[in-house]
């Protein structure tokens, strides 16, 4: 059986990472590499601050990403938690 322990992550889907970044990398966030998710066809990075919760940014790589109908009809917004979960 699983049980919910915390959330690990809130995710957001921008249009360009480093531009959303930048803002927080200004506040004394630290930025993880940026990762290519090939599958989805988007790029991922990680956002950290001391006592803060860690926030994703996904965007679309060149090409359909499904990251772009969420842009179209919501602009970027918040679009999922991830939680830890103990089995």
């Amino acid at each position: 059986m699983k049980y919910l322990k915390e959330i690990d992550h809130i995710g957001y889907a921008v249009r360009d990472i480093m531009t959303t970044a930048k803002f927080y990398i200004e506040n004394g966030w630290t930025i993880s590499k940026i990762y290519k998710e090939e599958v989805q066809n988007t790029q991922i990075a990680f956002l950290n601050k001391a006592g803060m919760m860690t926030i994703e940014l996904v965007s679309p790589l060149k090409g359909p990403s499904p990251i772009d109908n969420l842009l179209k009809s919501n602009g970027e917004v918040q679009y999922h938690f991830c939680n830890r979960v103990e089995i």
